[in-house]
């Protein structure tokens, strides 16, 4: 998935913005990695990002406790850092159709 190209797709009404790459629950739960390697993994997939990342998080997954906190804070650092804009869901896809 790292590196796919961004190629969101309007089916009528509904428009499709694809996210590139695995939420925290299925890093963190599911594959069981640790929060040094999703930092790495959400870092990875932002820098092969060409247009637009689309970063699925949820809020009682990256608050369980003070390591995941930290792991959220140091990446939103860093995409401010590389000069990342934040926007919703609804500004991607007006800019984009």
């Amino acid at each position: 998935i790292l590196g796919s190209l961004f190629k969101p797709e309007r089916f009528g009404k509904i428009i499709e913005l694809p996210c590139l790459h695995p939420d925290d629950h299925t890093l963190l739960r599911r594959i069981g990695l640790s929060e040094s390697q999703v930092l790495r993994t959400w870092k990875k997939s932002f820098e092969l990002s060409n247009d637009f990342f689309i970063w699925g998080i949820h809020p009682y997954i990256c608050a369980e406790n003070n390591e995941r906190i930290e792991m959220f804070k140091t990446f939103l650092e860093y995409v401010i850092k590389k000069k990342g804009v934040f926007l919703t869901m609804s500004e991607i896809a007006c800019s984009l159709f």
